[in-house]
């Protein structure tokens, strides 16, 4: 993209804020001969608008030279009206007087009530500074007598808590002695009652457990003599069945023996030669 001139962003301002650009800007832009001739060629119109009309008006007829200039060498002609210079007359000089001495007393005024104010405040800041200078030596006199005060006070209170400490330890001493004589002897009745209470039910307790033990190793026992007894007797009785048998064996064999003599002697000498 070429770069544009500064002369096109100019154009471009002016066009969009819809103003003119100065005279001086369009001497710098086009040099002063251009823009002289520039200017003589604008219709009246473009003129206005440039600023070159209406043309400035002088002073006329109404020009003033100041003495003062006049006594000093400079005799420079200002612009200034002749109902103004009309009243450069005695009159004009006797108001003008009039007025520079009111506006001088009235700054004389201004300087009084200044200085008085002046005065004033210095005179209020030197009884401001005694007044606090006095404020601080009764500020460290009553501080230094209100330290004196404090350090005795706290000495008598030092003394009368230790003197209180001393009896209100003495008194918790007896106090705790007796608590606890009186708690021991609390504590001995509740614990033998409840001690005692305890013995009997250990004590129930453990004769109701024997007694269930004892029953219980009773009825073993009796158990046992009812099973030995019916051993022995089952035992007894198949003894006695084996002696019947025998018995009856005997019996038989006696009768045998009874019914064959022969063998009977025979025997009997056998018997009786063993």
């Amino acid at each position: 993209m070429p770069k544009l001139s500064e002369n096109y962003f100019l154009r471009k301002y002016y066009l969009e804020t819809n103003q003119v650009p100065t005279q001086t800007t369009m001497k710098e832009r086009m040099s002063a001969p251009l823009a002289h001739v520039y200017f003589k060629s604008m219709p009246p119109k473009i003129k206005v608008l440039a600023g070159l009309e209406p043309p400035m008006k002088g002073g006329g007829s109404d020009w003033y030279i100041p003495p003062d200039d006049l006594l000093k060498g400079r005799a420079v002609m200002k612009p200034l009206k002749k109902k103004f210079l009309s009243k450069l007359g005695f009159d004009g000089i006797d108001f003008f007087g009039q007025q520079i001495l009111e506006n001088h007393q009235r700054q004389m005024e201004e300087e009084k009530e200044r200085m008085l104010l002046e005065n004033d405040n210095n005179w209020k800041l030197s009884i401001e500074k005694n007044c606090r200078q006095k404020f601080e030596d009764a500020s460290r006199e009553h501080a230094r007598q209100n330290t004196t005060k404090i350090q005795n006070a706290f000495q008598e209170f030092t003394s009368l808590y230790m003197t209180s400490v001393t009896r209100i330890e003495q008194m918790i001493m007896e106090a705790s002695a007796k608590q606890i004589r009186c708690g021991q002897e609390e504590t001995f009745n509740k614990m033998s009652s409840k001690l005692q209470s305890l013995v009997k039910h250990q004590a129930t307790m453990l004769y109701d457990e024997y007694t269930e033990k004892l029953m219980n190793e009773k009825a073993r026992l009796k158990d046992d003599f009812i099973n030995k007894v019916e051993c022995a007797r089952t035992m007894m009785g198949d003894k006695l069945h084996d002696i019947n048998v025998e018995k009856t064996s005997c019996h038989r064999k006696v009768e045998d023996c009874l019914r064959v003599p022969e063998f009977s002697m025979s025997s009997i000498c056998v018997t009786e030669g063993t």
